[in-house]
């Protein structure tokens, strides 16, 4: 595509939204001072009738022994209404102060539940913000919306990818209760505390920078648009600079992928400067895009190796800066794939090098071992979503499913965008190409004339352009005397690029030089290479 049908695309800085965070605490019931039962009752009402036993036998007294003297049996009696008075007031006091508790701690619970409430409408608004419906997303690219590609790779919720729609953990902590004894009030206490462990009716992920490797169980006619959702997602929140999308599937299922080479994260430039997509149908292509994996993952091997932490990444996705740009290879069946070298070194090391595998099959049984998560349609057309470790989980959710035509609209919309760098001479170019550097046509109508272009003076030009520093200013290698030679020596790992740099020389060396002023004498250790 041509430079003038670029979209140029500006992200401004991500304003984040975090989940609130928190404890609730669901106090217990109080102990009541009446526990009810046989006993309780007695010990309650004995009081009240012992007094009023005084109270009757003092009468009796008085009707039948009207000799006794009258200032004693009117302390008696005294004594005895007394006792009456404050044993029923007791009683009362015991039976209205537990009542009394009942309604402070159905306040007390009432006021809980509302806050508990308050939380949950709070998270599921930034939940379904962070992770957006198909609907909305489909709409960016078109209107350049300013959430397209809003992630960074520091940011916690990078390669969080949305499923459907279920439940997750309440992100505001809420103690448990057990029914441990009988208590009033205490079987809604524990039915508040029960209905708020988790927030429904939110958007669910998987975390593919933790997981790793995902693999998705069902019937093809489902399994399909599922991932198709789940590259969508990733395509719309995610730069293709941060973010690369290879895909293998079978010649039969090309129609279900045709959008996806119109995706620029489906699309890396090789190191001719070629445009090359990352996707593969037949056995050559697979060969192809297998050895792309294989030889990235081997590079960054080495490139860990050598630096080890130095180049780590501050945050909650901590990320060498050269496993960028973060690679996730989507196979429509894995039996397509299983042999290949490229799928065991990703399985020994893939996760730590931002290098990930999402895969489908029919039954569970074909499933390699190593995914750590597990996306399983049910009959019913819900997912039943598990993951291992010991903070594994299991859950049942309403998938995502995008239907084919959406997904071209989406993916054809995006292809012209380009993201704006944060200076046009101030960004390294993942690659460059010779010709280019050395300002040569490469219309493929027009032919070379190597006449026309040597250097005809009788002194050799040993100049060769070897990159661009930063600035976008080209960098030359002056192999003379009076330069950078007359010797030198390159240096680098295995797949570093030795060999590209000494033939870019010669060839630069050979395109400037008649043979009259330059002769190469070539030593090859390797044999052909």
């Amino acid at each position: 595509m041509a430079n003038e049908e670029r979209i140029i695309f500006n992200r401004p800085p991500r304003v984040q939204r975090s989940l609130p965070k928190g404890d609730v605490e669901i106090p217990p019931p109080p102990q009541p001072s009446f526990r009810g039962g046989k006993m309780g009752w007695l010990v309650l009402i004995l009081p009240v009738v012992l007094a009023l036993l005084t109270l009757v036998g003092s009468v009796m007294i008085v009707v039948f022994r009207p000799d006794i003297n009258f200032i004693f049996l009117l302390a008696t009696g005294l004594m005895a209404a007394g006792f009456l008075i404050s044993s029923v007031v007791g009683m009362f006091e015991k039976l209205m102060g537990d009542r009394e508790e009942r309604h402070n701690y159905t306040r007390i619970l009432e006021e809980t539940e509302n806050e508990l409430r308050n939380y949950r409408r709070e998270q599921q608004t930034i939940l379904h913000y962070l992770y957006p419906a198909l609907p909305q997303i489909f709409e960016w690219p078109g209107r350049l919306d300013l959430r397209l590609w809003e992630r960074r790779p520091l940011d916690p919720d990078f390669m969080n990818l949305r499923l459907g729609i279920g439940s997750r953990l309440n992100n505001v902590a809420v103690n448990t209760l057990k029914k441990n004894r009988p208590a009033p009030m205490l079987d809604r206490a524990i039915g508040i505390s029960q209905a708020y462990q988790e927030i429904p009716d939110v958007p669910d992920m998987v975390e593919l920078g933790k997981v790793a490797f995902l693999g998705l169980v069902g019937p093809h006619e489902l399994t399909a648009p599922f991932m198709r959702a789940i590259i969508c997602h990733l395509a719309a929140l995610h730069s293709p600079g941060d973010v690369k999308v290879l895909a293998t599937y079978s010649p039969t299922r090309a129609g279900d992928w045709f959008w996806l080479g119109w995706l620029p994260h489906a699309r890396v430039n090789n190191q001719h400067g070629e445009d090359f997509p990352l996707v593969a149908s037949h056995s050559d292509q697979l060969e192809v895009l297998s050895n792309f994996v294989l030889e990235t993952l081997k590079a960054r091997q080495n490139h860990r190796d050598q630096e080890g932490s130095g180049f780590e990444l501050a945050g909650p996705n901590k990320r060498a800066a050269y496993t960028f740009p973060n690679l996730v290879w989507f196979v429509e069946n894995f039996e397509l794939v299983q042999d290949e070298p490229a799928i065991k070194k990703l399985f020994e090391v893939g996760e730590s090098l931002g290098v990930y595998l999402v895969t489908t099959s029919a039954e569970l049984s074909g499933i390699p071992a190593q995914c750590r998560a597990v996306a399983e349609i049910l009959p019913n057309g819900r997912v039943r979503y598990s993951t291992a470790g010991e903070n594994g989980r299991v859950t049942t959710l309403l998938p995502d499913l995008a239907a084919l035509d959406e997904c071209g609209d989406f993916s054809l919309a995006m292809a012209p965008i380009k993201l704006k760098a944060t200076s046009e001479k101030g960004e390294f170019t993942s690659s460059l190409r010779l010709l280019d550097m050395l300002e040569l046509s490469t219309a493929s109508n027009e032919l070379f004339d190597p006449l026309a272009f040597w250097n005809r003076s009788a002194v050799a030009q040993l100049k060769a352009p070897i990159g661009r520093v930063f600035g976008g200013q080209p960098l030359f290698l002056d192999i003379s005397d009076k330069g950078h030679g007359p010797h030198g020596l390159i240096a680098g790992t295995t797949g570093s690029g030795k060999s590209e740099l000494l033939l870019t020389i010669v060839s630069s060396l050979a395109l400037t030089n008649h043979p009259d002023n330059l002769n190469f004498i070539l030593g090859d250790f390797k044999c052909g290479a």
